[in-house]
């Protein structure tokens, strides 16, 4: 990281490290206030941000050329000067720079940030999340045990200092314990019959009670005062003192949380809904953001030039819609470029039934068919008797590819694949992956034993995009059903529902859209995501093996969103798996010496 205060960065979390850097900047240049102790122990602030002549000496080293972050934080560590604010200062003066997807698409983030966008060129690599990646980080999610420990961290803080406090400063705590207060009503027992109830935000505004607060006013005054910095900080000395736990780290943030939400219901009335879960563990209000071009047509209209790269934006008609609906047409230009590799370096084979001739048809109503699993593992059985080195399977789902996992230990096919590939799966934690795929290179690229690796993976989990399967790591990718969205899920279906809304009347609207259009769209973007996994530059070859009986039409129906570069491609639909077989022994014959 770009913290080099040990004193802050043992603390641990993200939020406890910005927290007490924000409380050392206040405490520099002033007397701390008495009560409200800190954990970074800097009596006279940071350190860190002392001395000019440091900051500039490595602002200057950061132009000087390319640095990441660990470059970074190194030449921090050894000037004895803050990473951190270093690199904002350089970021001004520099002419490119890149940033996570939060801190360029987020207007408030960009602020404290000190990310400038007008007048630049704004890259977005990876666009197809844009939509999402803007949803995500304007959603909210509040948890009652959150509310629980708002209410005491506020209450303590506020009997502690409400003589130290102004009138207006008073008042103003107060409101927001009775905010805090009111969202605890969501979960009174006269109201807390199990289930999910969405509304819209001024129906949640009135039914809480609040809507007689002026939540701009309480939102501007918790901004200014830094007011959940100072009620943390309190929580957390008040804690340390008495050595009580019962405000552990993930709970200092609590009232953070409830602003977050709070700041969530200014959004425009349109904009989002409110989603209350009431049931056990799942007790939470979740503010969910339904239109992303609110917050990207802004920086549209910032910024120079905004270009979209990424391999699969198409449809196109779908990106506009929702982000960029009232941006004039006449002013976006398109690119796409074809794939750099030959075209007989990637074979894509279809199949719709299985050796026994099972078929496949991995609808959610069918899926657990066993002896449609069964049928799917004995093909992959004699794939991997063809495949040389790596090969990647993907399922729909974490539970599905559990439920197949399982019937394949028990019926003996997972032990077959054992036999010619060793076998690994997805980790479930993300500091996991890395290790797994060390592994799985290693056994690959393995002199003492010549099977090679099967990967089992699933679309849309950790594996599934950002990481490379090229050259030996991943000759053959083996995609079983299509992993279609819930469609009970409510936030798709209100998604559904708001674009349906504002695709009458727009720019290049064409009236409603279908829902089950835009759930192909989803689906299919995630199915372009993972099989784009294998082939990774011009040198590289692969066989893609799509295992559905919905892929084996090229007239309507899932294919025809396919990436261009793999329609134009070898692909053979195969009406059977003997068909399949010969194409996979001719294309590793042709492309080089297959393991039997």
């Amino acid at each position: 990281g770009l913290c080099v205060n040990d004193k802050v960065t043992r603390l641990g979390s993200a939020s406890r490290i910005n927290e007490q850097c924000i409380q050392l900047q206040q405490k520099k240049g002033a007397k701390k206030a008495k009560g409200e102790a800190g954990g970074g122990g800097c009596k006279r602030g940071c350190p860190f941000l002392h001395g000019k002549a440091k900051q500039d000496k490595l602002v200057r080293r950061i132009l000087s050329g390319p640095m990441d972050i660990e470059d970074i934080g190194a030449a921090a560590r050894k000037a004895e000067t803050c990473g951190y604010y270093a690199a904002r200062k350089a970021a001004l003066d520099a002419d490119i720079v890149f940033l996570p997807y939060n801190t360029v698409l987020s207007k408030s983030v960009r602020e404290t940030s000190g990310v400038r966008v007008k007048d630049s060129v704004v890259i977005v690599d990876e666009a197809h999340n844009i939509a999402d990646a803007v949803n995500n980080m304007h959603s909210v999610v509040l948890g009652l045990a959150q509310l629980r420990a708002a209410k005491r961290q506020v209450l303590g803080y506020y009997n502690r200092f409400k003589n130290m406090l102004s009138p207006q400063n008073g008042r103003s705590v107060q409101m927001v314990l009775r905010l805090v207060e009111a969202l605890l009503g969501c979960f009174a027992a006269e109201q807390a019959a199990p289930g999910s109830e969405i509304v819209t935000v001024n129906d949640f505004l009135s039914k809480t009670g609040i809507d007689n607060i002026n939540i701009f006013r309480l939102s501007e005054f918790v901004r200014e005062t830094k007011l959940f910095f100072k009620v943390a900080g309190y929580t957390e000395a008040v804690a340390a003192s008495e050595s009580s736990g019962e405000d552990g780290p993930e709970k200092l943030g609590s009232l953070n949380a409830v602003m977050d939400l709070l700041f969530a219901l200014t959004n425009n009335e349109e904009d989002g809904r409110v989603i209350v879960n009431r049931g056990g563990d799942a007790d939470q209000i979740k503010f969910v953001m339904l239109n992303a071009a609110t917050h990207f047509e802004a920086l549209v209209r910032e910024a120079h030039a905004v270009v979209l790269a990424g391999g699969t934006l198409q449809p196109l008609e779908d990106l506009f819609l929702q982000v960029m609906p009232t941006v004039d047409r006449a002013g976006v230009r398109t690119l796409s470029c074809g794939h750099v590799i030959n075209r007989k370096n990637l074979l894509t084979l279809t199949i719709p039934k299985g050796p026994t001739g099972r078929s496949f048809e991995f609808v959610h109503s069918k899926r657990g068919d066993p002896e449609m699993m069964l049928d799917l593992g004995r093909l992959i059985v004699n794939a991997c008797k063809v495949v040389p080195d790596g090969v990647v399977c993907f399922f729909p789902s974490y539970k599905y590819a559990e439920e197949v996992s399982a019937l394949w230990s028990r019926r003996g096919i997972l032990g077959q694949i054992g036999q010619k590939k060793v076998v690994f799966g997805e980790p479930k934690a993300a500091d996991e992956v890395e290790s797994v795929l060390a592994r799985y290179k290693a056994q690959i690229e393995s002199e003492s034993d010549p099977r090679g690796a099967i990967l089992f993976c699933v679309v849309g989990g950790k594996m599934s995009e950002g990481i490379n399967f090229s050259d030996r790591l991943g000759r053959c990718v083996v995609l079983a059903g299509l992993p279609y969205p819930n469609i009970y899920d409510q936030e798709l279906n209100e998604r559904l529902r708001y674009l349906n809304e504002v695709s009458v009347g727009r720019p290049g609207g064409a009236g409603r859209v279908l829902a089950g259009e835009h759930m192909e769209n989803i689906c299919m973007k995630a199915v372009n995501q993972t099989i784009g996994r294998a082939i990774r530059h011009r040198g590289d070859y692969a066989c893609i093996v799509l295992a559905d009986r919905r892929y084996c039409s090229e007239r309507g129906g899932p294919f025809r969103k396919l990436p261009d570069w793999i329609k134009e491609a070898d692909v053979e639909h195969c009406e059977n798996f003997g068909a399949l077989y010969r194409n996979l022994v001719g294309f590793f014959r042709r492309m080089g010496p297959a393991s039997a």
